[in-house]
């Protein structure tokens, strides 16, 4: 089981994360609930050796939608 401490108080969820021994960047393994602490974590062969991380996220408004047209006309 991992465990971690809820210190968010107002993620709309969080994000499990690893990084297998010799991979260049974290994945996302699970999304979870907000006010969620804990996840059966079931490890693949190449994630014996790994790194992970929990990441808080939070829904917050939408940014700018850019366009831009390039090239011909």
């Amino acid at each position: 089981m991992f465990t971690w401490t809820d210190n968010a108080a107002d993620e709309e969820g969080y994000l499990l994360e690893d990084q297998p021994a010799g991979a260049a960047d974290y994945k996302v393994v699970a999304v979870l609930d907000r006010d969620i602490n804990s996840f059966p974590l079931i490890t693949l062969p190449d994630e014996n050796t790994a790194s992970y991380r929990v990441r808080a996220f939070y829904y917050g408004p939408p940014s700018n939608v850019v366009t831009r047209r390039t090239g011909g006309e």
